[in-house]
């Protein structure tokens, strides 16, 4: 064999091998598993140790909460399942048993349960900076005034959401 047809073949081996490296698809980071609240006691410790874009699952009951951050709040899957999120006393989280601030712009409240407070889920009542495109889905509330108080915000998806003993959610 000849010098320049080995080196050839090695170059075009190389070259071949480079282009396979480079196009084949990448796997996809996994995505982290869901924080529990019975991991952290309450839903804000949760909330507190959660990372931007985590999501948190609530599988005990747990005093309310303030969301600063984009995250994914969920109830368990299943009907009766689950924890229940409460308006504590006094009510730190602006008469809620969830309210959002700003930073929780983008956040998901996913099949909640949630009960008391004058509101059950509201954004935080500082109306100069509201929390935008929050999703408030499948989520049952029994709250004393409205289920949602969404004051002053916009981009908020509100849907399939119940609020027991009235004719509907009343926001």
């Amino acid at each position: 064999m000849n010098k320049d047809t080995d080196i050839r073949k090695l170059m075009a081996a190389t070259v071949a091998a480079f282009v396979i490296s480079v196009s084949w698809p990448a796997s996809a980071p996994e995505a982290a598993a869901p924080l529990k609240v019975s991991d952290y006691g309450d839903l804000q410790t949760a909330i507190d140790a959660a990372k931007e874009g985590d999501t948190i699952l609530v599988d005990i009951d747990t005093p309310g909460a303030i969301l600063e951050k984009r995250l994914t709040i969920r109830g368990v899957p299943g009907v009766g399942t689950g924890g229940v999120i409460t308006a504590g006393d006094p009510l730190p989280t602006a008469q809620a048993a969830v309210a959002i601030r700003a930073g929780g712009s983008g956040s998901d409240l996913i099949n909640l349960r949630i009960d008391g407070g004058f509101f059950g889920i509201r954004n935080f009542p500082d109306l100069s900076d509201p929390a935008v495109d929050v999703v408030v889905r499948g989520c049952t509330i029994r709250a004393g005034v409205a289920g949602l108080l969404p004051v002053g915000v916009s981009g908020w998806i509100i849907e399939h959401n119940s609020r027991p003993g009235s004719e509907g959610l009343q926001c």
